[in-house]
Formats: C-alpha cells, sequence, structure tokens
C-alpha cells in the first residue's frame, strides 16, 4: 500500500482528517492518489473504516465515501454505479433526502449531507 494506507482484504484505505472539503474535491484527491472514495460494500470493510476513522486524532464528525443519491434510479448507489445490494449501515433515521444527496460516515454510521459540506474523507487504492 501506499505511505499511510491500511492493507484490507486486497485493497488499501485511508482516512484524511486534515483535509476538510466537499465531496467533488474529496473525490479529486482520491483520484490524484490513483484511487477512488472508499466503497464499504460488506460489514468488515465497513468495520475497518470505522475503526480507522475512531483513531484519527482531532476527527471530524464527517467522512465521506463513495456513496451517492442517484436520480435516475431514487436510491443511493455506490461510486462505481452498482447498488447498495442489501449492505446498509445508515443511522436513526437516516437517510433523511431533502438536497443530502451525499453519503458520510458519522459516529460510526451513515448519514446523508448535502454534496457541498466541508468534511473529511476515506480513499481506497488497489493494493499492489
Amino acid at each position: 500500500c501506499p505511505d499511510g494506507y491500511t492493507s484490507f482484504a486486497g485493497t488499501c484505505y485511508k482516512v484524511f482528517t486534515e483535509e476538510k472539503t466537499s465531496y467533488t474535491d474529496a473525490q479529486t484527491h482520491c483520484n490524484s492518489e490513483g484511487g477512488h472514495l472508499a466503497m464499504p460494500k460488506d460489514q468488515a470493510t465497513n468495520q475497518l473504516l470505522v475503526d480507522l476513522i475512531s483513531q484519527a486524532s482531532h476527527p471530524p464528525v464527517y467522512y465521506y465515501f463513495g456513496l451517492t443519491f442517484s436520480e435516475e434510479k431514487n436510491e443511493f448507489v455506490w461510486d462505481d454505479g452498482s447498488s447498495l445490494a442489501g449492505v446498509s449501515n445508515w443511522g436513526m433515521g437516516e437517510p433523511n433526502g431533502g438536497d443530502e444527496d451525499c453519503a458520510a460516515f458519522c459516529s460510526g454510521r451513515w448519514c446523508d449531507v448535502t454534496c457541498v459540506f466541508t468534511a473529511g474523507f476515506i480513499c481506497q487504492v488497489w493494493g499492489k
């Protein structure tokens, strides 16, 4: 894995706490690292990310990951276009919609937030 990334099941993950930013800028940052926003498609990966967040010093409350609301499909979809397919870690009363079309970790669960909200973020790159 690149420096600062944690390896898990063939993929590398890194939590960015200092660079609070919008969803689009977070995406761009992950792309520049050679990856994309993390997609915790199973419970084990999701738990790893929650653990990584909890280890961060002075953490922001919210962390973007690769899940956004698709107007076309009228549901949240992963950034690679695949559906949630039964994986879910939404917090109580979430997602609560409105113009909150981006997903972020909040207190170990998922919340929907507006995409211009400034938050930390989590990147994933493929392991070598």
